[in-house]
This record gives C-alpha cells, sequence and structure tokens, in this order.
C-alpha cells in the first residue's frame, strides 16, 4: 500500500511486480532473437489500512441500584478510528447484572455508649446510654426505636436526698435568661432579679484549681415593634465570665423594662453570646420568666437553632398555675427529657420566701455536677483522704511522686501510700490510663489537712505549686492524730 495515492501521475505511487524468464535456447546469426526478458507493472496503488486501537477498559462503575438487581458498567475510549479498510472498533462499553440481593435489610447497632451523666446531683435522677444506627434499615427492614430496651437503657442514680447546700462545678458555659416583661410588674421583676442573684452564689468558677462555670446575662421583656416593623433585641446584660462578683453586680443593676415578652430575641442573643464559649464545656440557657411569651411560632424556631446546636436548655417559669397552654409549650421547649430540664416555682410570692430552697431545686436539677460541701467534707473525714487538685499534679518543689502503676480502685490507691508511708497520691479516672498510682509526700500538717478539708476553692500545693495535668488528680492523705 501507499499513502501518497492516488497521485495525477498513476507510475509515481503504488508498489511494482515483475515477470521474469531466462534463455533455454540462444539465437544463433540466423535466428530470431529473443523477446525482453523483464516485464513490470504497478501494484497496490492504494492507501494503507489502520486498525481501530482502543484503550484499556475503566473499573466497573457503582451499581445502579443497592438491591435487586441493578446494573454496573465499564467503559473504554477509541485511541485510533479504523480507516481505508483496517478492522473495526469492539464495543466501548459492557454491563453486567448487580446487587441481586433483596432490598429488605434490618439495620445495624453500634455498641453501648457510656451512661450520661445523672440527672439530678440529689434526690434521685436518670442516668441513660444509647446505641447508635450504624447501618440503616432499606426496604421493608425492621429496626428498634430510640426508646426500644434494644438501644436505649436507662437506670436511677444519685439516690441520695439533697443537703439544701449543693453548688455547681461542671464546665458550663451558662446564660441566664432574666424576664423583665410588663406582664410581670415592677415588683414581680425585683423578686426576680434578687432570685437570680442569689443562684449565682451557687455556681463556682473553680473546683480545686479546675475551671467550672462561667456565666452571662440576657435581659428579656423590653419588646416593643421597631418604626421598621421588627422588634426590639433583648439586651446582652453581661457576656460569659467567671467572675460571679460581676455577674451579680451587672444582675443588680438591671432595671423592669414594661415591654411584651420577647422571648425569641432573647434566646436569638443566646445563640450569638454561646459562639464565645469553650469548646470543652457544656454550652446552656436558664429561662427566668413567668411563663409567658409573645411570637409563638418565631420562638419556638429560636429554640430548635439552639438545639440543634446541642445547646441545653432549662425552663423554670414562676407562676402559680400548671396547666395553661404557655406551660405547657414551655415543657416542649425544655431540653429532653422535659422531667429533668423543666422546674416550675409556684408564683412569686414563694419565691420571695424561699429564695434558697429554689436555688438549691434548681441547681441540684439542671446542673450536670453539683457536689455539696458539707456531704463531700463528711465523705473526706470518714475515708481519710481527699481530693486537693483536679486535673493536676505537684512540681518538684512540692513534691516527687513515684510510680505504683496499675491498681484495682482508688481505694487500692491511697492504700499503697499508707503502706509505703507517703501522704499524697495522684490517680487517674480516665479511660485511657484508668487505674494508674503514683505516691508521694508532701509538707503538710494535721493543721493544714483540717483547714482545707471540703473545700472548693483552690487549694494550695505546699511549698510548690501544681502542674496541670488532665488525667491526674492528686490526694492528700490525713495524718495520723499525734499521740
Amino acid at each position: 500500500c501507499d499513502d501518497s495515492c492516488p497521485n495525477s501521475d498513476p507510475t509515481m505511487c503504488g508498489g511494482e511486480q515483475m515477470l521474469t524468464r531466462t534463455v533455454i535456447v540462444a539465437a544463433n546469426a540466423n535466428g530470431v532473437r529473443c523477446p525482453e526478458l523483464t516485464k513490470t507493472k504497478k501494484c497496490n496503488q492504494f492507501k494503507c489500512p489502520v486498525d481501530c486501537v482502543m484503550s484499556k477498559w475503566s473499573g466497573w462503575s457503582k451499581c445502579s441500584k443497592e438491591c435487586e438487581s441493578g446494573v454496573q458498567s465499564k467503559t473504554r475510549s477509541i485511541l485510533t478510528k479504523p480507516r481505508n479498510g483496517g478492522e473495526t472498533c469492539d464495543a466501548a462499553t459492557e454491563e453486567r447484572v448487580c446487587n441481586t440481593g433483596s432490598c429488605d435489610r434490618d439495620c445495624k447497632l453500634g455498641q453501648w455508649s457510656g451512661w450520661s451523666s445523672c440527672s439530678m446531683a440529689c434526690g434521685g435522677g436518670d442516668q441513660s446510654r444509647k446505641k447508635k444506627v450504624t447501618t440503616p434499615i432499606r426496604g421493608h427492614g425492621k429496626c428498634p426505636t430510640e426508646k426500644n430496651g434494644a438501644r436505649y437503657q436507662s437506670k436511677s442514680c444519685n439516690k441520695q436526698p439533697c443537703n439544701n447546700d449543693e453548688v455547681c462545678v461542671a464546665k458550663q458555659d451558662l446564660l441566664i435568661l432574666l424576664d423583665a416583661s410588663g406582664s410581670l410588674r415592677e415588683s414581680g421583676f425585683e423578686v426576680m432579679r434578687s432570685f437570680a442573684g442569689n443562684l449565682t452564689k451557687r455556681y463556682k468558677s473553680k473546683h480545686l484549681g479546675a475551671a467550672a462555670m462561667r456565666v452571662g446575662v440576657i435581659l428579656f421583656g423590653n419588646g416593643r415593634l421597631l418604626p421598621d416593623g421588627s422588634t426590639q433585641s433583648a439586651t446582652n446584660v453581661v457576656g460569659l465570665t467567671s467572675d460571679m462578683d460581676a455577674v451579680r453586680a451587672a444582675i443588680a443593676g438591671t432595671t423592669w423594662q414594661r415591654g411584651f415578652t420577647n422571648m425569641a430575641q432573647a434566646f436569638a442573643l443566646a445563640d450569638t453570646m454561646l459562639q464565645s464559649g469553650r469548646a470543652d464545656a457544656q454550652s446552656a440557657v436558664l429561662v427566668l420568666s413567668d411563663g409567658k411569651y409573645s411570637f409563638e411560632y418565631e420562638t419556638k424556631q429560636k429554640v430548635k437553632d439552639l438545639k440543634d446546636k446541642n445547646v441545653q436548655i432549662f425552663m423554670a417559669p414562676v407562676c402559680e398555675f400548671t396547666g395553661s397552654k404557655e406551660i405547657k409549650k414551655m415543657k416542649t421547649w425544655a431540653s429532653s427529657p422535659w422531667q429533668t430540664n423543666y422546674e416550675r416555682i409556684p408564683g412569686i410570692s414563694a419565691l420571695k420566701v424561699n429564695q434558697e430552697a429554689f436555688a438549691n431545686k434548681l441547681v441540684s436539677k439542671f446542673c450536670p455536677n453539683a457536689i455539696s460541701p458539707s456531704e463531700t467534707k463528711s465523705v473526706d473525714q470518714a475515708k481519710q483522704y481527699m481530693m486537693i487538685k483536679k486535673g493536676g499534679m505537684p512540681n518538684p518543689a512540692c513534691a516527687r511522686p513515684g510510680e505504683v502503676g496499675r491498681v484495682p480502685s482508688i481505694e487500692a490507691c491511697y492504700e499503697a501510700a499508707r503502706s509505703r508511708g507517703v501522704n499524697a497520691f495522684n490517680y487517674c479516672s480516665h479511660d485511657m490510663m484508668k487505674g494508674m498510682c503514683m505516691v508521694e509526700g508532701m509538707q503538710f500538717d494535721r493543721d493544714w489537712y483540717t483547714k482545707h478539708t471540703g473545700a472548693q476553692d483552690e487549694i494550695p500545693c505546699p511549698g510548690g505549686d501544681w502542674i496541670n495535668n488532665p488525667y491526674f488528680d492528686t490526694y492528700a492523705v490525713e495524718p495520723t492524730p499525734a499521740k
């Protein structure tokens, strides 16, 4: 073949064929001369054929259906098209059947989560654990409901009676939403304001040196329609802070607003203020109101926005009646289960003369980590050791720990310290190194130990300082009385 064909001069393209013959008897002088011994002619005067060239097959595609016969396909591309009578191309796509099984599939559940914190610090609460769905149902498959025993369990906890001196030492960013609406009246607002200030005395910004509560305050009830048709925003009284004295001073400086109950605007402001919260702290909102609100739909949407961001919502309406539409709605706005995130205070008159009792009720019910200083002191005296630093260890100037290793319980770590004749130990209760125990000697006497028994604020490290360590807590052993 010759790709230069055809040509205007036929002799200029293609190949040649040649015929040849040999002389068998040569002519003499009188004979006839032999004709030509060779003869040529043109051949293959056409373009060269080009065969099809194709790429490698792709991988099989995802099945078009998850069940009951789908289709997978693979493809390849034509790299060179056939020409001049070359070999033609084969198929560029292939298909096969896949996922021929039934579409019906039951869900699969994961492992049990850890038990949640107790819903009450005392007086009887609940804690729960659950299993997440790792593989959802398909078709007519079955799956236990969220509250089914196969994936949800609960048990009672903290059944001991309250001591009425509980304080909150949770690592929580809490916004108190304080109602100052016209329906409350000025005298009612003054009682609510006083109660909010007293309530903050139960919140501790530190617990044995570890960061605990931060509190902020929002004032609502100043609702009025603005010229553009929008509603007056709630007021940021004080942002999240660990300075409880500053919080109480800010609350004391608030005044009755006389407006309608713009609770939706208070929730919207809370959403904004909680954006500056700590990543490792629980975000929460506590609503102190007279049980009334305006613009139900808007308020409901703002509540949903907060819940979608895992903000805990505590509702504490102060009202005498329990069956009103507003009260029933507030139960649904409280975080689930409402029984542990909702507490009705039976009216302004009752609150005015029982502020300490209701403060204790709210703290013991709403705080995820509330403790009783009197009970803590009693327990420490009984067990003869006490925690003196949460999430920390002594520096070398205070004590030098010696490792014991993993022990079955904190009591075993205490016994290890006693048996070695030292007066302090470190114990890890976190899952990763749970049971690790170290013992050490500190410079303190019985007077120092007695002074700090039951303490909730930071206790100094004798002769030195603390090193933060989130895995270990430090305990002091009660000195043996002198004989």
